[in-house]
């Protein structure tokens, strides 16, 4: 007799529980200093109900939202008017943003805000890909 295979439990973010518990166990440590959660804008629309559970069970003193303000400029106020965040204007997680800052350019939301921040993003995110491509092992040039 053969027996279905067991599935685990459709946890879109599995890591999240192990951040929040670091989160809470720094806030226990570090007395006198507040302790800052990031990371929230990968819960997306949630990510307002997450960071006040964090802050009201005292896993978190403060909530960081760098790219949902990127995205969602509007989101601390869509929060505090209804409660919710709209799904079609939270940041997707896509890493544009971070690949904007990492090639030295200015930093936006190339999805949510595509007139402003493409343009951006394929001169100077392209630059560097480019670079890559013409020297793919930076590290043997160094050696030399």
């Amino acid at each position: 007799m053969t027996t279905a295979p067991t599935r685990r439990p459709n946890i879109p973010l599995p890591g999240w529980p192990a951040c929040a518990a670091a989160f809470r166990r720094s806030s226990g440590r570090c007395r006198g200093a507040a302790v800052v959660a990031s990371g929230l804008s990968y819960m997306r629309q949630l990510s307002g109900n997450l960071a006040a559970g964090m802050i009201a069970a005292g896993g978190a003193d403060l909530a960081g939202f760098g790219r949902q303000a990127f995205a969602y400029p509007s989101f601390a106020a869509d929060l505090l008017e209804s409660g919710r965040l709209d799904p079609k204007k939270c940041c997707i997680s896509c890493g544009k943003c971070s690949a904007l800052m990492r090639a030295g350019s200015v930093a936006g939301c190339v999805v949510r805000d595509t007139e402003t921040y493409l343009p951006y993003y394929r001169r100077d995110v392209g630059r560097v890909l480019k670079k890559a491509e013409e020297n793919p092992h930076p590290k043997k040039e160094w050696a030399r």
